[in-house]
């Protein structure tokens, strides 16, 4: 075993003790996924699961790991980057300055129909195979329920066509894959969240078909992704009535750290036209000062092939606020993101407004973020508001030049004005 080689091995060791789990020469592919996930919460970068699999050396693949993979595997270790690691291998402390945004966004982005979400995402660490079009291809899928949670049926045959590697990857998420070994068959997966996804049949790492899937919520939607990783769906526990809506404090109890709130409203049809639109929104935070000193927030407003989100907090913490925004995550450690704060109670009244690509954000009343669009981000299915401290949604108001919806009227879009006909 060569030097490089002994010191890759010791960098593997060392993740497996970072993630927990045992040793990777007994993983499961579950096992992967879970570490797929944990490198991303922790450093805000992606290692597929199948990329994962060739580090380990548990495929059929051999290929050399590139220097950008064993950068983001020596981050997650606590390493500065792969040479520090080998120089050095002392921890350093570093914390991500998009890690908390994307933490509030996990959830959010599985759901989202958006190929190529991160501008950094590769598909993978060597060229992809160009695959020629092939009508004997096929790839489909059918929903067995609605609302969530919902498994999705994929059926796929890649006919006589060559493949090292073959998969279903459930949305724009590289480590929600199922690795495939027959060229034909069925397979299943289980989306737990509401939103826009984009199926896709992969091989050799090349994307070369695409399904469109929508789990809406039928209005109001509350759910807790809880300090033990587990989700809850809140229908219960949250009080709608016209004008406002609230998490129930008496039947939630008191939240813990780590518990992350969600308040979620999908159309079933995406109608708002993102290209021209406003959004007004008012909210107010909880009160529980000992379990979130911050107050992080995150507004997400969610299109059917990209979102655009931003976080607020307290003044105090406005250095860790991040937004993402075409691919594009804004981080508070080099952006002035100050105008985003909230008030010393968590209240903030928001108003944005997209006019030809133009986005402008105004908090209470004051200008508080501009920025040019590259693209729009489809039409608009809707909002979804995550919280670490639960509390009330008193306005909600989107609208383009055709339509006007109040969510907190008319959650599902019913009576909403069409501007276009004069109706009233």
């Amino acid at each position: 075993m060569t030097v490089q080689s002994h010191t890759k091995e010791l960098l593997i060791k060392a993740a497996e003790e970072k993630l927990g789990r045992g040793r990777g020469a007994e993983w499961s592919n579950h096992d992967f996924e879970l570490l797929s996930e944990d490198i991303f919460r922790r450093t805000g970068k992606q290692l597929s699961v199948s990329t994962l699999k060739r580090l380990w050396n548990r495929t059929s693949t051999r290929n050399r790991a590139s220097v950008s993979t064993l950068n983001i595997l020596a981050e997650y270790a606590g390493f500065e980057d792969w040479r520090k690691f080998c120089l050095t291998r002392e921890p350093v402390t570093r914390k991500p300055s998009v890690r908390r945004l994307k933490r509030y966004l996990w959830p959010v982005i599985l759901g989202m129909a958006a190929f190529g979400l991160y501008s950094f995402y590769q598909l993978n660490d060597r060229n992809p195979q160009v695959i020629p079009d092939n009508e004997q291809i096929l790839f489909s899928l059918k929903k067995i329920t609605e609302g969530y949670p919902n498994t999705v049926i994929f059926e796929y045959d890649v006919g006589d066509l060559s493949f090292d590697s073959l998969a279903i990857q459930q949305s724009w998420d590289k480590s929600r894959r199922i690795d495939l070994e027959k060229s034909k068959g069925l397979v299943t997966s289980t989306y737990y969240y509401p939103g826009y996804f984009l199926a896709k049949l992969v091989v050799n790492d090349q994307i070369i078909r695409e399904k469109d899937l929508y789990i809406p919520t039928h209005g109001w939607q509350g759910m807790v992704d809880d300090s033990n990783g587990d989700i809850r769906y809140l229908d219960e526990k949250i009080q709608f009535s016209p004008g406002s809506i609230r998490f129930d404090s008496a039947t939630i109890g008191n939240p813990v750290k780590g518990d992350e709130f969600a308040l979620v409203n999908l159309l079933p049809e995406p109608v708002i036209d993102s290209r021209n639109f406003k959004l007004k929104v008012r909210y107010l935070t909880g009160s529980a000062a000992e379990h979130s000193v911050c107050k992080f927030t995150a507004l997400v407003i969610t299109g059917t092939r990209e979102v655009i989100a931003f976080q607020q907090s307290k003044k105090g913490c406005v250095g860790d606020l991040s937004a993402f925004i075409n691919k594009d995550m804004i981080s508070g450690r080099d952006t002035d993101l100050s105008g985003l704060a909230l008030t010393d109670e968590g209240y903030a009244e928001v108003e944005l407004e997209v006019k030809d690509l133009q986005l402008t954000i105004k908090v209470n009343g004051q200008l508080a973020f501009t920025h040019q669009m590259k693209e729009d981000i489809g039409l608009i299915g809707g909002v979804q508001w995550y919280t670490e401290d639960p509390g009330e949604i008193s306005q909600l108001i989107i609208s383009d030049k055709n339509h006007q919806w109040d969510l907190l009227l008319d959650p599902n879009f019913e009576n909403s004005v069409n501007l276009l006909s004069g109706d009233q």
